[in-house]
C-alpha cells in the first residue's frame, strides 16, 4: 500500500489507511527550545472525556483493556502509541493526540513536525505540521480517529491559546482552580532494572509463558520510575532469544502441530512486544509452517516449461548452481532443478536434461545456502547453491518417501513427541546437538529417537535427544 500524505482538514476513512484495527501511531515533534507533552484523549460521541480514564498519558500510560497503550519513543518519533480498536468500549468513539507544551513558550517556535501511521512496523500515511501554521498557542489538537459508521481519521491541526488546560475544557474535563504540584518521578537505579531482567529471564525459562506474571513484572518496574522504553530496551535481548528457541524448538522435528501454533501465537500475545521486533519472526513462522504442511505430504504446484507427461505434476522448478570440482578448482555451474509427482531432473545449458528416480535418492542434507544430494548414481548427485535450502530440502524428502510409502507410517499416533517432552529436551540439551554443538539456523536440529521407534523405543525424555540434520543422518540411517 502506497504512502498515504494527509493534508490539514482532511478526513479519510481508516480503511484507506489500514484495514487493521491493530496499529501504531508515531508523533515526532522538533524544536531547539520547545519540551512538549504529547497525550491521547479518548472521548465519547459528543466529544467529552466522559471517562478520565482514557485520557493516556505520561502519568497514566495504560488505558483500561489496553485499547491504548503508551510506548514511549521508538523508531525516530519522539511518543508512540498502541491501539487495538476492537479493544475500546462502544462509549469511546473518539481518540484525540494532543500536542502541549511543557514549560514556557509558542506553538509558533514547533520545528517540523509529524504524527504517522505505522502497521507491522511499516508507515502507511503521515500528516505533516509546524509552528509555520501556528502563532501563540501552547497547545495543538494534532489528528483524531472517529466512529462514524465506520473509524475515520480527521487531520485537524488546531491550536488552542490557552493550552493543555483549553483542551481540556474544551473536552468537558475539569481543570484545578490552581497548579498541583507535580511529584518528580520515582528515580530507579541499576539495580531495579537488573530485577527485572532476571525476572523476565526467569520467566522465559518456565514452560509456559504466563501473561499476568509479564503484566506483574511491567507495574512493578513502572512503579520504580522505569520507562517502558527502558523496560523494553533491558529486556530486548531476552525476549528475542526466547522467541528464537521456541521457533526453533517447535521446528525442530519438522512439523508444526496445532497446539505448537496456538502456543505460538498466545505467546505473542501475551509478550506484547514491537511489531518491528516480530516481523521477521512472523516470516518465519509462516515458512515453518509451509514447510510443516510439505513434510506431511501437502505438495505445492507450480507452472513450468517442462514436457511431462498428462499425469506428471511438477512441484518446484528452480535456478542453482551446481558445484563441481574441475582439476582442483572448484567451479558453479548454472543449472534448472525441478522435482514431479514422479520423477527429478537436473537440467543444464542448452536444454540437456538428466532425471533420477526418487529410489536412487540416499540422503538430503540441507545447509546454509546449498543443499547436497546422495544418491546410488552418479546423475545429479552432489552439492547446489540454492535460494531455499530447507524448502528443497523438504519437497525431495517428500517425494522419496511418498515413492517409499514412509509417509504415512510417520503418522502413526504413538511415533509422535509429546509438547512436554519436547520442551524438556530442548532444555536440557541447550538447544543444541549433542554430538557436534550445532546450534542455530542453520544446525537443522531434529527431535533423535536413541532407540528406534521401530524396534519399540519410546517417546520419552530418557530416550530423546537433540542432533543435527548431518549428525542424526550419519548414523547410518537412509530415507
Amino acid at each position: 500500500m502506497a504512502l498515504l500524505s494527509l493534508q490539514r482538514g482532511q478526513r479519510v476513512k481508516l480503511s484507506q489507511v489500514t484495514p487493521s484495527k491493530q496499529f501504531m501511531v508515531g508523533v515526532k515533534t522538533s524544536s531547539s527550545s520547545l519540551k512538549f507533552d504529547i497525550s491521547c484523549f479518548g472521548l465519547n460521541e459528543a466529544g467529552k472525556l466522559s471517562d478520565d480514564r482514557f485520557f493516556v498519558f505520561y502519568n497514566q500510560p495504560i488505558c483500561p483493556g489496553e485499547a491504548i497503550k503508551l510506548l514511549g519513543a521508538r523508531g525516530g518519533d519522539s511518543e508512540t502509541f498502541g491501539l487495538n480498536l476492537d479493544k475500546l468500549p462502544s462509549s469511546i468513539r473518539r481518540l484525540m493526540f494532543v500536542v502541549s507544551i511543557d514549560g514556557q513558550g509558542e506553538m509558533k517556535q514547533m520545528g517540523a513536525s509529524y504524527l504517522r501511521f505505522l502497521v507491522g512496523g511499516q508507515e502507511v500515511a503521515r500528516f505533516a505540521f509546524s509552528g509555520q501554521d501556528l502563532g501563540r498557542e501552547r497547545a495543538l489538537m494534532v489528528a483524531e480517529l472517529y466512529f462514524k459508521d465506520e473509524w475515520r481519521v480527521n487531520a485537524v491541526g488546531q491550536g488552542f491559546a490557552g493550552g493543555l488546560d483549553a483542551v481540556l475544557r474544551h473536552f468537558g474535563g475539569e481543570v484545578a482552580d490552581s497548579p498541583v504540584p507535580v511529584q518528580p518521578p520515582k528515580q530507579h537505579t541499576a539495580t531495579n532494572l537488573a530485577q527485572v531482567k532476571r525476572e523476565f529471564q526467569t520467566l522465559c525459562n518456565q514452560t509456559a509463558f504466563s501473561s499476568n506474571t509479564w503484566k506483574s513484572i511491567q507495574q512493578k518496574a513502572l512503579a520504580t520510575g522505569i520507562s517502558r522504553g527502558e523496560l523494553f530496551a533491558a529486556i530486548q535481548p531476552i525476549a528475542l532469544a526466547f522467541l528464537e528457541d521456541l521457533l526453533e524448538q517447535s521446528a525442530a522435528d519438522g512439523v508444526i502441530t496445532t497446539e505448537e501454533d496456538a502456543q505460538w501465537t498466545a505467546t505473542l500475545s501475551a509478550l506484547d512486544l514491537p511489531q518491528d521486533w516480530l516481523i521477521p519472526f512472523h516470516q518465519r513462522w509462516l515458512q515453518e509452517k509451509k514447510l510443516s504442511a510439505i513434510r506431511q505430504g501437502n505438495l505445492p504446484s507450480v507452472k513450468h516449461d517442462l514436457h511431462l507427461s498428462s499425469d506428471e505434476i511438477c512441484h518446484f522448478l528452480i535456478t542453482a548452481e551446481q558445484v563441481k570440482e574441475i582439476r582442483g578448482v572448484e567451479k558453479r555451474i548454472p543449472v534448472r532443478l525441478a522435482a514431479t509427482s514422479k520423477k527429478f531432473y537436473l537440467l543444464e545449458a542448452g536444454g540437456v536434461g538428466k532425471t533420477v528416480p526418487y529410489s536412487n535418492f540416499l540422503k538430503v542434507i540441507p545447509s546454509k545456502g546449498t543443499v547436497t544430494f546422495e544418491m546410488s548414481v552418479r546423475t545429479a548427485a552432489g552439492t547446489y547453491v540454492v535460494e531455499n535450502p530447507a524448502f528443497v530440502d523438504a519437497i525431495v524428502t517428500t517425494l522419496v518417501k511418498l515413492h517409499k510409502r514412509q509417509i504415512l507410517a510417520q503418522k502413526e499416533r504413538g511415533r509422535a513427541i509429546p509438547q512436554e517432552v519436547r520442551i524438556a529436551v530442548w532444555q536440557r540439551d541447550k538447544g543444541q546437538c549433542v554430538q557436534c554443538g550445532a546450534k542455530g539456523r542453520g544446525a537443522c536440529l531434529e527431535y533423535d529417537h536413541i532407540l528406534p521407534f521401530s524396534k519399540g523405543g519410546a517417546s520419552t525424555v530418557n530416550n530423546i535427544r537433540l542432533l543435527c540434520r548431518r549428525c542424526n543422518l550419519e548414523k547410518g540411517d537412509r530415507i
